[in-house]
């Protein structure tokens, strides 16, 4: 066994060296594939790349036993396209489709052992004749596509993929949780298959609720009464998260209507004011499962900070509200997690706050009322 291992560590110097070729494939690349997919810049949020580390290319070597019946570190390489990985990020699982298409449409120059190369994209060859999507050993479908990418008298391997926000977070749990894990797990564990089950599908849920959300935001020609759906949307998504997170942390369900309501409310508000509400759709989809964290605690005292002198009073009502309803704890704890890209430093929210403090007929200071009054000035501003 030691000539293997030897071969393997060769493998891995040798790929180790390639390092400047990968740099070079991946501007090539992500370049031409930005390029080939203007049409869906819509769809796609981003082109991003991976290079394999040393430690887990050893390990997939090892476990497909990749060092068998060759003789140079070259002939192992050459087997493994993911050295160099490049995953195209677009919003929806429903658009990997689409995107595909897009990239098989352009690619019909047939080139060699079953590649295809594009007239505009010179020098990329994807492999198409296998079906896509493929499927994956745990049964689900993934855009996988092997690909090689000439320049000068070089030819890098690398691979392909296509996936939606929801996959691409579903990936990363799977590669972290599963994969990643070396304890001995019985096939028998039908306990932890049906875990990660659930929640595959409750992202595949949340895919589908953030979909709603987009085509409500896009559609501005409709009538008021339907666009506000889009808080309803949030707050249900909301809603969920929260229950899941107050059961596991203290084993108690309360309603969270109004807290949900307030937080899809602010949100929302906040989004229309700086007109980015695009931000909400990814932003929803990342900070749901962020909730979920251990780090977030529901229980933890709260201490709010005024950064000037207007919010001093608003400051001082909120924090002596925020340790003793549970509401407001509550909302506060998720605003923090949840305002990151839209009112970090929550200053947005204390303006709001301020605004609603100055009504004279205003003395009912609970998340119900607040989160009814900001309802209320959303459909003023729109």
């Amino acid at each position: 066994m030691n000539e293997y291992f030897q071969l393997i560590d060769q493998a891995i110097y040798l790929h180790r060296s390639r390092k400047p070729d990968y740099d070079r494939a991946v501007v090539g690349l992500t370049k031409g594939f930005r390029k080939l997919l203007e049409p869906q810049r819509e769809m796609v949020n981003n082109i991003v790349y991976r290079i394999k580390q040393d430690l887990s290319l050893k390990e997939k070597i090892l476990r497909r036993q990749w060092y068998r019946g060759v003789s140079l570190p070259s002939q192992i390489l050459d087997n493994i396209y993911d050295c160099l990985g490049i995953m195209i990020e677009c919003r929806f699982m429903s658009e990997e489709e689409e995107v595909f298409r897009a990239i098989r449409s352009a690619f019909t120059v047939q080139a060699e052992d079953g590649f295809f190369e594009c007239e505009k994209l010179k020098g990329i060859h994807l492999d198409l004749s296998r079906p896509q999507p493929c499927i994956q050993k745990n049964g689900l479908p993934n855009y996988r596509i092997d690909g090689r990418y000439y320049f000068e008298d070089k030819v890098v391997y690398f691979e392909l993929q296509i996936r939606s926000l929801i996959n691409s977070f579903w990936s990363n749990i799977e590669h972290s949780v599963v994969y990643k894990n070396n304890v001995f797990i019985s096939d028998n564990n039908e306990y932890g298959v049906e875990m990660l089950s659930a929640i595959r599908n409750n992202l595949m849920g949340i895919d589908t609720m953030l979909q709603i959300v987009k085509k409500q935001i896009e559609e501005q020609s409709l009538p008021m009464g339907e666009r506000m759906s889009i808080q309803d949307l949030c707050g249900k998504l909301f809603s969920d998260a929260i229950s899941r997170k107050l059961d596991k942390e203290i084993g108690v369900v309360t309603k969270t209507k109004h807290v949900s309501k307030l937080l899809a409310n602010s949100l929302v508000y906040f989004a229309q004011e700086r007109n980015n509400v695009d931000v909400l759709v990814p932003m929803i989809a990342v900070k749901l499962e962020q909730i979920q964290s251990p780090d977030v605690k529901l229980t933890e005292p709260i201490t709010l900070f005024a950064k000037n002198k207007e919010q001093e009073r608003t400051v001082g009502l909120l924090q002596s509200v925020v340790n003793e309803d549970f509401e407001w704890h509550l909302f506060f704890v998720l605003y923090a997690v949840l305002s990151e890209q839209i009112d970090a430093d929550f200053s947005g929210f204390y303006r709001l706050i301020g605004v609603v403090m100055n009504e004279k007929d205003y003395t009912d200071f609970t998340v119900k009322r607040v989160a009814s009054r900001v309802e209320q000035l959303l459909l003023e501003e729109n």
